[in-house]
């Protein structure tokens, strides 16, 4: 029993580091890029859009749906890469272990 409340103890350790590490890396913040960066997206790891940059280039094009294409491209990848982000933050208190909802 005294191993059980150990591990119990432990497991509520971790958890606790968890919850402070995700809430660190939510601020952390990445960037998708389209149309060779002409079009970027800025994302924090709590996948919150932060900021979208268009080059002014762009808008001499007067494409509406082009460009909509090119920013849900960037969104698209900006978002990719901060769960990526999140997911390798996390990887070193889990040890790889895939937990749902980290």
């Amino acid at each position: 029993m005294a191993n059980f409340n150990k591990m119990l103890k432990q497991m509520q350790q971790l958890q606790q580091e968890l919850m402070k590490k995700q809430d660190e890396v939510k601020t952390l913040e990445v960037t998708g890029e389209s149309a060779g960066g002409l079009v970027k997206v800025t994302a924090n790891c709590a996948m919150e859009i932060k900021r979208i940059d268009i080059d002014d280039e762009i808008w001499k094009e007067n494409d509406k749906d082009m460009l909509a294409d090119l920013v849900a491209a960037a969104v698209n990848m900006a978002l990719s890469s901060a769960q990526e982000k999140m997911n390798d933050e996390l990887s070193g208190l889990t040890g790889g272990m895939n937990i749902p909802g980290m």
